[in-house]
């Protein structure tokens, strides 16, 4: 560990820019959490759906681009490839056909506890790294960069605000 902070202190100021280190530790993450995952043949984001309907279903496409904070078109392709794969179906809503009702099927319910234990472990990782204190302040300090990062990015036109609201969870 010390050896990259030595890298990080001794590069270009791109490098060692903060922007930058988020995008490393994001992979870096990804990457430990898919290795982990891997025989349960579930992308990061379906861990996420299986994960949300465990806590309640059905659930709408609607609803979980809203508990996710992803947007509709990221939802609609995580659910086509977990439906695929036989981890959910989705069916009409019994009581008002002009909606969609997603659920976990048996091969769903019987996965999503390993998916979980292997988010567990890794919180439990980070949280061993920064310590309560240090993951108290990262925490706040990475959902007031998201609130200021959402507004550049609806003031410049690169995503609209109600995006944005769904991305960061924020009435803005």
């Amino acid at each position: 560990m010390l050896a990259a902070r030595d890298e990080v202190e001794n590069v270009d100021p791109i490098k060692s820019s903060l922007p930058y280190l988020l995008q490393v530790a994001g992979r870096l993450q990804g990457a430990l959490y898919s290795g982990r995952t891997a025989s349960c043949e579930v992308t990061p984001a379906g861990a996420y759906v299986l994960y949300e309907l465990s806590q309640r279903e059905p659930l709408t496409p609607k609803d979980l681009s809203e508990r996710l904070r992803l947007g509709p078109a990221a939802i609609g392709q995580t659910l086509t490839r977990l439906e695929r794969d036989g981890f959910i179906t989705r069916r009409r809503s019994t009581s008002d056909r002009r909606w969609v009702e997603v659920m976990m099927t048996d091969l769903g319910r019987e996965t999503e506890p390993r998916l979980r234990e292997a988010s567990e472990v890794l919180i439990a990782e980070v949280q061993a790294v920064l310590g309560p204190d240090g993951e108290r302040a990262l925490r706040e300090t990475l959902l007031q960069l998201i609130a200021f990062l959402g507004d550049k990015a609806a003031e410049e036109g690169a995503i609209n605000r109600a995006r944005i609201a769904k991305v960061t969870g924020s009435d803005m």
